[in-house]
């Protein structure tokens, strides 16, 4: 596995995946505005894997092709899911750029064996001690080994490729929606794929979803936090 420039947008291999005895994975971060440390612990959990297995590894960086976030992140996750298709991978790891992995991490949900799989996010970096923001249904405890989810958030998902000629390389709303989380996560659970958390494998996410006003014309619009109503 070999580091390549940041300008090349594939930061780790970026070849077309060869098969081996061990799931070969594309780590697509979405957006390129990353917080501190982010791109690192992604880059060293993509490595720890690596010098596990033989397996063919790749992390990409797609800089952010949206006009307003968070409009069109939909956009972006599935031209991912396109490219993982097409160059072959096992895995497609969806990770925003505000979320921590720990070295870890990407063995331990490749190791699940899940179609669909996500971490525990841990919200204190940003939070502290205010209540925690669903991020998925139901909302568990850390530490309470992998459990069946309804719903979760993109922010860090390890999906199996072969599961999208089930829901087609476009399984995510291309512009925001409202409850666009619990769509999405429907659409895969009405072709058969369920959705799991491992809550023994904890992420950090160090900034949340907020409330942003922008102007458009001689209106408003309003985007709203999940389950929020304007």
């Amino acid at each position: 596995m070999e580091l390549g420039k940041l300008g090349g947008n594939s930061l780790v291999d970026g070849r077309r995946a060869e098969k081996s005895s061990n799931p070969s994975v594309l780590v697509a971060c979405i957006g390129d505005a990353f917080m501190e440390g982010v791109k690192e612990a992604a880059i060293e959990s993509l490595e720890e894997y690596g010098r596990m297995s033989s397996a063919s590894l790749e992390l990409f960086v797609l800089p952010s092709l949206t006009v307003m976030p968070p409009l069109g992140l939909g956009c972006m996750r599935n031209f991912m899911v396109r490219r993982a298709a097409l160059l072959g991978y096992d895995y497609l790891m969806l990770l925003d750029n505000d979320i921590m992995l720990t070295k870890d991490t990407i063995s331990q949900l490749v190791t699940a064996g899940k179609d669909y799989i996500t971490p525990w996010h841990d919200q204190t970096p940003y939070k502290g001690s205010n209540p925690f923001e669903p991020l998925t249904e139901p909302m568990y405890q850390r530490g309470q080994g992998i459990r069946l989810l309804q719903w979760t958030v993109p922010y860090c998902a390890l999906i199996r490729t072969s599961v999208f000629a089930r829901t087609g390389y476009a399984p995510f709303t291309g512009s925001m929606i409202y409850h666009e989380d619990c769509y999405n996560s429907a659409h895969f659970r009405c072709n058969g794929i369920d959705i799991w958390q491992d809550t023994d494998c904890i992420v950090q996410l160090l900034r949340g979803s907020r409330m942003l006003w922008e102007h458009l014309g001689d209106g408003k619009i309003k985007i709203c936090k999940p389950f929020e109503q304007p």
